[in-house]
């Protein structure tokens, strides 16, 4: 099914196909949006104005979230 659902995301998608729940993700069923964080791999990738892309699953009730770079809780 996984073939399926790649056919129909545009050419230019390059978040996952799915959240960790398993629901699909394509145009209109996410939020894409960018987060400050000062976590260490956000600080690595971008020293001024660390953050995080985040892609968020707009399933009902759903609250599964996708982050570039990964993020770690930091320590403490």
């Amino acid at each position: 099914s996984g073939t399926m659902a790649t056919a129909l995301l545009p050419d230019w998608w390059s978040y996952p196909e799915a959240c960790h729940h398993g629901h699909p993700w394509g145009p209109g069923k996410v939020i894409v949006s960018w987060q400050p964080c000062g976590c260490p791999p956000a600080r690595a990738a971008q020293e001024r104005g660390p953050g995080h892309l985040t892609v968020s699953c707009q399933a009902p009730g759903c609250r599964s979230r996708w982050y570039q770079p990964r993020h770690e809780r930091p320590a403490g």
